[in-house]
């Protein structure tokens, strides 16, 4: 028994010998202070609401042994569901079970963290970009070379570092679309004060949707700003397919972080896809429709896709779940 458990037990054996109501309150305060509790949200969706498990594990490789385990873990953590309008009066006892399984050592990646942000002069970025460089740390070498001298389209690009981080699949070109007019300034700002080449990569101030349209945001300048963040800035949707309509260059990934709207650039994207076959890097933890809809409505188009999921994040419940779309 370790020195805090065996502390533990005789401080709760103390507190049975005060009054009931006092020693409940003094055990929960304890039990705040030497635990990790939380007050975000285990899973922002209730993934049983939207498909039976062994139906939606078939959309997935049925092979890959981690991917089969995140399926069932957002179906564990689907049962600790909170709505966003009263998520804010809980606090949780974040267990290690309630985890999705990740790949890589803690430590290496929080050094990575670490030297990331110190070279790029950088603080908000996670270890979806400065470790797995947003799914690309999963693909090998024949994967990896799908992309290399080609176009990556990166969606939602924030300030810059997921461009950054792109950069390491050698493509020819990132094209990158942020919606917020602040975070397009400061990506802007960050690339060039980073000297990345600007041959190397085509910023677009947009967002990407199903279908080209005018939207109206409130542009916080958070990572979460998204078309779901009502407001009275007009903003432009685009789709993938519009653009490679008129730039016809070979894309060779499209990543894509959005805030729950993956499924929407997706069904903008299917003529894109279907021509160019890219690796395809969808962030799936905000909506049940981007974590079943994607990979059904690929596998529904026939498009010769295998499809895994990973997380991209060992410090939150969430996951940072990504899909990895790889053609057949």
């Amino acid at each position: 028994m370790s020195l805090k458990s065996t502390c533990i037990k005789l401080l709760y054996s103390c507190l049975e010998t005060l009054p009931a109501p006092f020693a409940n309150k003094l055990k929960m305060m304890g039990n705040i202070a030497v635990h990790d509790w939380q007050m975000e949200s285990f899973c922002m969706f209730d993934i049983r609401e939207a498909m039976a498990e062994e139906q939606a594990k078939t959309l997935f490789d049925p092979h890959d042994e981690m991917t089969q385990h995140i399926v069932h873990q957002q179906y564990v953590l689907g049962k600790l569901y909170i709505p966003p309008e009263v998520k804010n009066c809980f606090f949780f006892h974040h267990r290690k079970e309630l985890y999705f399984p990740f790949e890589g050592d803690v430590s290496q990646i929080k050094r990575s963290a670490d030297t990331f942000k110190a070279q790029y002069g950088l603080t908000d970025v996670g270890p979806e970009v400065t470790y797995y460089h947003n799914g690309l740390y999963f693909l090998n070498e024949h994967e990896r070379a799908l992309i290399s001298g080609k176009y990556i389209i990166d969606a939602g690009a924030y300030q810059g570092e997921s461009v950054i981080a792109l950069l390491e699949a050698n493509p020819l070109r990132v094209i990158a679309f942020e919606l917020s007019p602040k975070n397009y300034s400061k990506m802007e700002a960050n690339l060039q004060r980073n000297h990345i080449p600007k041959e190397r990569y085509e910023l677009i101030p947009c967002g990407l949707g199903a279908v080209e349209e005018d939207i109206c945001i409130d542009d916080t300048g958070e990572a979460i700003t998204s078309r779901q963040n009502k407001g009275d800035l007009s903003c432009h949707i685009t789709t993938i397919d519009t653009y490679t309509q008129h730039h016809p260059v070979p894309i060779g990934m499209i990543k894509a972080d959005i805030e729950g709207d993956g499924l929407e650039l997706i069904k903008g994207a299917l003529a894109t896809i279907r021509r160019d076959r890219p690796i395809l890097s969808i962030a799936v933890y905000h909506r049940a429709d981007e974590f079943l809809g994607i990979p059904k409505l690929l596998i529904d188009n026939n498009l010769g896709y295998r499809f895994i999921l990973r997380s991209l994040s060992p410090f939150t419940t969430l996951g940072e779940i990504v899909l990895l779309g790889l053609p057949e």
